[in-house]
């Protein structure tokens, strides 16, 4: 998280027909992107993908992600907070989340289900050796092989 999350608000609105998302931080406020390049939208009010794309833009804002690839964390928890944040604004009504709801939000979450430990990396155990056996193949027959159609 970064040092300035918890001072930010998130917001939604209907804009001519449009849904527009913002951050607004203490130095300003600038619309939140979306990085979908398949459903490249956000939304809200209901399950799918537009509305997952806006709990990873929001938790990648709020985690101070600027990477390209989307981060361990934000793929554990952006379910869930699709399902239990984003799904429940209004649909198309406007809406507010603070950055300090978002924090409570995430601490709840990864206390009631931590993050699972990575497991033991082994090396392999050696394949067993593949052996040829030699298969009789019998002579070919163009007899056999001639076909009318």
């Amino acid at each position: 998280m970064s040092a300035g999350s918890l001072a930010k608000t998130y917001s939604g609105k209907l804009v001519k027909g449009r849904k527009q998302v913002t951050v607004r931080s203490e130095l300003a406020t600038s619309p939140l992107r979306c990085r979908d390049f398949f459903t490249p939208s956000f939304a809200w009010g209901y399950h799918g993908g537009a509305p997952d794309n806006l709990a990873i833009a929001i938790l990648e804002d709020h985690f101070g992600l600027t990477r390209a690839a989307v981060d361990a964390r934000v793929i554990r928890l952006y379910s869930a907070f699709a399902d239990e944040m984003v799904s429940n604004f209004g649909r198309d009504e406007a809406w507010s989340l603070s950055g300090k709801r978002v924090a409570k939000w995430v601490s709840e979450r990864e206390q009631a289900f931590p993050c699972p430990t990575e497991p033991e990396v082994r090396p392999a155990e050696p394949l067993p050796q593949a052996t040829v056996e030699s298969i009789e193949v019998p002579d070919w027959d163009p007899q056999l092989a001639a076909v009318d159609f």
